[in-house]
């Protein structure tokens, strides 16, 4: 669809006409940001200490990237898959144990098989270390990618934590929303 330039009026304000305020628009990609250097760029930005997200817990990466590894794989004979899921079966200040749970889909014969400790994953929420123990190939695969996803997370927000402190601050501002979800406001500068 084209646009009619004919019927559209720009004008540039140099500081001698009012206006209502300024249109911001914010999207924030999946990407990864250490703690470190967030502060150093909210410093550096102006912005407080106060706006960043909380510290990072162990427990929190650890749920982040067990979730992650979650996947749905076809097998060798028609019409039937497995779904690894992940389901939390512990946690208490000490430990944190979550189960790779594999569910096979029989489409044909309309059934469902579980093994429920295909892979048992455990974080030490004292020091930290996670450990894992597995009965097939895939469950272990999993449980490794999970490892590493764990020892990135507990140094790296997310872009939703992003989000969060994005949205916090520009609600700080009393925005005018132009959209109701989403990341496009008015501000109102005096």
């Amino acid at each position: 669809m084209a646009l009619d330039l004919g019927n559209v009026t720009a004008v540039q304000n140099v500081g001698e006409e009012e206006i209502l305020g300024h249109l911001m628009w914010f999207s924030v990609g999946k990407q990864l940001v250490k703690r470190d250097d967030l502060l150093t760029t909210l410093t550096q930005s102006g912005l407080e200490e106060s706006w960043m997200p909380n510290p990072i817990r162990s427990s929190d990466a650890f749920r982040r990237a067990t979730k992650e590894i979650e996947t749905k794989k076809s097998t060798a004979t028609a019409n039937v898959f497995e779904n690894y899921l992940i389901r939390e079966v512990f946690s208490d200040k000490d430990q944190i144990q979550r189960n790779i749970v594999v569910e096979t889909v029989d489409q044909s014969g309309k059934r469902l098989d579980y093994d429920s400790q295909a892979g048992v994953i455990t974080l030490n929420k004292k020091d930290d270390s996670l450990t894992f123990v597995t009965s097939n190939d895939m469950a272990r695969e999993l449980s490794e990618e999970a490892e590493k996803k764990f020892q990135v997370y507990k140094d790296y927000y997310s872009a939703q934590q992003l989000r969060v402190m994005v949205s916090k601050i520009l609600q700080s501002l009393a925005p005018t929303p132009v959209r109701p979800n989403g990341g496009i406001v008015r501000l109102v500068l005096q």
